[in-house]
């Protein structure tokens, strides 16, 4: 072999190390990137994360301000109509006693500023007595015995419970029995009737008899993160899961 031909091999041969050196500096520096991208994704999974975990600590606290601060400006702009501020915010969990069990898992992430998580918690609430809902594990034949399954005497027992806890002006029976008839089943001989007719037709509550209702929920929550951080931006109504324990 000629000088000149192997001063070439040996050209030929330093490329090929030259291009491999680089190759694997250059896949070392994506490998560095991409512990990065994992490492900056699971940071933000954290903050995000943390974001439910401190708003449901501040609705426990009923601290409603900081809690409605971490309702993203997208979905205020959707509920602003009716929800305009957090004190309007803070009426939707008044009953609320406590959040027990919660259970925060990441089910997606669409990108590094937008996380899907299912959220589960057993909710602690005071209502206002509803006679109807203690009858709901018990047979039909004890409605019956008791006269309740006729919508006079059905009527009758949702207006005394209403009573029990609200000012009812003679005026608004009528709406009041009309509304009712409308409403399922479910909602009639569900806790939360008595509720649900006070805000409705805006009666004045006296808190007379107040009832311990337990709830499990499952939520499917979209965070997405702000300028300010981690918002909610959809997800908390309606329920994914709304179950009552039977005890």
């Amino acid at each position: 072999m000629t000088f000149e031909k192997r001063l070439n091999v040996l050209a030929a041969i330093s490329t090929v190390v030259a291009t491999a050196i680089a190759f694997v500096e250059w896949r070392n520096h994506a490998a560095a990137e991409q512990k990065l991208v994992i490492a900056e994704t699971a940071l933000e999974r954290d903050k995000s994360e943390k974001t439910i975990r401190n708003f449901y600590d501040y609705l426990d606290q009923k601290t409603y301000v900081p809690a409605w601060g971490l309702i993203h400006p997208a979905r205020k702009a959707i509920i602003e109509p009716k929800i305009k501020n957090s004190d309007d915010f803070g009426k939707m969990y008044l009953t609320n006693q406590s959040h027990e069990n919660l259970r925060v898992v990441l089910d997606k992430i669409d990108s590094a500023r937008s996380h899907y998580y299912w959220v589960s918690f057993t909710a602690h609430d005071r209502f206002p007595y509803a006679s109807l809902y203690h009858l709901r594990s018990q047979p039909l034949q004890s409605a019956i015995n008791e006269g309740i399954v006729n919508s006079e005497k059905l009527l009758a027992k949702i207006l005394e419970d209403l009573r029990t806890n609200y000012e009812v002006p003679e005026a608004q029976v009528e709406p009041i029995r009309a509304f009712i008839l409308k409403t399922k089943l479910e909602g009639v001989f569900g806790p939360k009737l008595p509720l649900q007719l006070g805000e409705e037709f805006h009666l004045k509550f006296k808190g007379v008899n107040e009832d311990n209702v337990e709830t499990f929920y499952l939520l499917h929550l979209w965070m997405l993160e702000a300028q300010d951080g981690w918002k909610v931006r959809d997800g908390l109504f309606p329920p994914a899961v709304e179950s009552r324990y039977q005890r």
